[in-house]
């Protein structure tokens, strides 16, 4: 799992269309090994040409990141090297090495056809993937807030609505971007599990945002009401009154 992520990680540092793990293999697969191919050349390539002093510069700002965090992941787990900002200075290196790189070779003697390419085909992937992610609303590396949006969408839709939600998992943080995106007059109720929260009587509708699995299913034991998926992508359910089963 750490490979495919840290190999996704770096395929966007050329080419980013905002492909993510769910995402077609079909889709993936060319770009992932055509930018390991090229990261794996410019280090060997590096190793035996790049000066020693940048080389060693280069070594400690990648290197020690890498070390520093997947190393504890590999020895003890975890997926902290899982997180791309993490290894930004790591990321920053094999960039550095590239440019080295294709510098070299597209100015060397004689002028090298392919090398050339290579060089443009990065810059037009580049300014496709800028061209892709200036428009969008949100991104691959959003992560669990990604389809926020879209819940506060349908949350802005229903009137009369009241939406619940806990301090189960990451919900704190997750309460504060999905509140961005929300009207400002949306009803908030927020409560600590494992209790229950006090349901409202005057909602027209009552929507559950990211209950843990537990508390879901007490509510829906309910003799008044039952617990249905409203986008169950975006972590969003909906109570419907029991007779609605």
């Amino acid at each position: 799992t750490l490979a495919r992520i840290w190999a996704g990680n770096v395929t966007r540092l050329f080419f980013d269309l905002n492909l993510d793990s769910n995402s077609p293999l079909a889709h993936t697969v060319v770009p992932v090994l055509i930018s390991i191919g090229l990261v794996t050349y410019a280090l060997l390539w590096s190793l035996r040409q790049m000066p020693r002093s940048a080389l060693l510069f280069l070594a400690l700002l990648g290197g020690v990141t890498v070390m520093a965090f997947a190393g504890p992941d590999i020895v003890f787990g975890g997926r902290r090297s899982s997180v791309s900002r993490y290894l930004i200075p790591a990321y920053l290196s094999l960039q550095i090495a590239i440019a080295y790189l294709l510098s070299q070779k597209i100015s060397g003697r004689p002028v090298s056809t392919f090398w050339r390419g290579v060089t443009v085909g990065l810059l037009a992937v580049g300014i496709l993937s800028c061209a892709v992610s200036l428009p969008a609303d949100t991104w691959w590396n959003k992560k669990y807030s990604h389809l926020n949006l879209e819940v506060a969408r349908i949350i802005s839709l229903a009137p009369d609505s009241v939406l619940i939600s806990s301090d189960y998992n990451i919900n704190r943080g997750e309460i504060l971007s999905l509140a961005h995106a929300l009207n400002q007059d949306q009803p908030l109720l927020l409560f600590r599990e494992p209790d229950l929260p006090v349901l409202p009587k005057n909602a027209d509708t009552i929507f559950l945002f990211n209950l843990s699995k537990q508390t879901k299913t007490q509510l829906d034991q309910s003799p008044d009401y039952q617990v249905v998926p409203a986008y169950k992508a975006g972590k969003l359910w909906r109570l419907e009154p029991e007779k609605a089963r």
